[in-house]
């Protein structure tokens, strides 16, 4: 820390100029922060930032101090959502990262985030897209085959959907499948 940035503090302060005080403060912040990020005191140095009002190098500090899941925090509190994302990649929060990247509009990173997510929230996320198929298949791979059928059938794969009720042993369904589809003849 500089002995002039306490210096210009406290003649600023003194002096009647509040702008040049909050200045020579927040500079004398930044030296301690660095100062406590070099000692491995990454998430203290964090801390004072966020305290002192400033997310956005407090940001850049939990990035360097490897905390990820601080930095994606952070960046999303200033709505910054493709740095809070890739942050929350590298802190392997899969299902956050690919929300954030599906809100930013970036849907092969958002598919890429959701499949390391697993199953479920891939699923959804294909639903959300009408990608009916591809959500049937993760559902009848999950050995969730009733689901899998109402989704084949959404996509107009009535085969498939009819392979998954029956392997179920719900022929019931199959003659309604068959029904609601217009295959009066296959209900038989």
């Amino acid at each position: 820390m500089g002995i002039g940035d306490h210096f210009n503090y406290w003649t600023s302060k003194i002096g009647g100029n509040a702008k040049n005080a909050d200045a020579a403060q927040l500079r004398i912040l930044h030296q301690k922060a660095d100062a406590l990020l070099q000692s491995g005191r990454g998430e203290e140095a964090v801390e004072l930032l966020v305290g002192a009002g400033d997310p956005g190098r407090a940001a850049a500090i939990a990035q360097k101090a490897g905390l990820w899941k601080r930095a994606g925090e952070l960046h999303e509190s200033q709505k910054k959502p493709v740095d809070a994302a890739r942050a929350f990649e590298r802190a392997q929060e899969w299902e956050r990262a690919g929300r954030l990247y599906e809100g930013a509009g970036d849907l092969k990173n958002t598919e890429a985030c959701f499949k390391k997510a697993g199953g479920r929230t891939l699923r959804s996320f294909l639903e959300r897209r009408g990608e009916w198929a591809a959500a049937a298949k993760l559902c009848e791979e999950a050995g969730d085959r009733r689901d899998a059928a109402a989704l084949y059938e959404k996509a107009k794969d009535i085969d498939s959907a009819e392979r998954c009720l029956r392997a179920e042993k719900r022929l019931l369904d199959v003659a309604d499948l068959f029904n609601r589809n217009g295959k009066i003849e296959r209900a038989a």
